[in-house]
């Protein structure tokens, strides 16, 4: 019996614009448009947005969100000011790494973790398993945001003012929530 996969907030747009859909993690998702070379240079020169409607968010929150943070993720929390964000490293007891992912601070005891769709479920079980906690898992939310190389021209196509890297804001695009 096929699997049926499912689809992000932006999947018919992704259709209508030509994209070669595949199956990626339980997901129907777009792998290329006119092809790497081209997608590559309009990313590099101009701009290009990344739909991670499809990833993993786990929200943190509670008075020992920060510490329990502190104790699962290779970078310092404190380093982060409320709107700011962070790549970092999902760690075991040991200190070797499960995964990678974007940690957001929220406010001052909230949270936002962005995992990997292929690993979504499975490998933040396997963390607060081993250190007897348990996560809240966030709300399914429609969150669209630039990729990591988004291109100079990205936040200005979005219609949005300038911003440092690993920065967020919550607002709306076309009625449409966006972070």
């Amino acid at each position: 019996m096929a699997q049926t996969l499912l689809t992000t907030p932006l999947h018919d747009r992704h259709v209508a614009l030509g994209a070669r859909m595949v199956p990626f993690a339980g997901w129907e998702m777009p792998v290329q448009y006119e092809g790497v070379i081209q997608e590559h240079r309009a990313v590099r020169t101009d701009a290009g947005v990344f739909d991670v409607s499809h990833m993993g968010e786990i929200e943190v929150e509670g008075p020992r969100a920060h510490g329990l943070l502190q104790e699962l993720l290779s970078n310092d929390l404190d380093r982060l000011e409320p709107g700011e964000a962070q790549y970092t490293l999902l760690t075991n007891e040991r200190g070797g790494i499960i995964d990678d992912l974007i940690a957001y601070r929220l406010g001052a005891h909230r949270y936002l973790l962005i995992v990997n769709a292929s690993n979504r479920e499975g490998r933040l079980r396997m963390a607060e398993g081993a250190r007897g906690q348990r996560l809240r898992r966030a709300r399914r939310l429609r969150r669209i945001r630039p990729s990591g190389r988004p291109g100079p021209n990205a936040i200005a196509k979005l219609g949005l003012p300038p911003a440092p890297a690993f920065t967020f804001a919550e607002s709306e695009i076309d009625g449409v929530p966006v972070m």
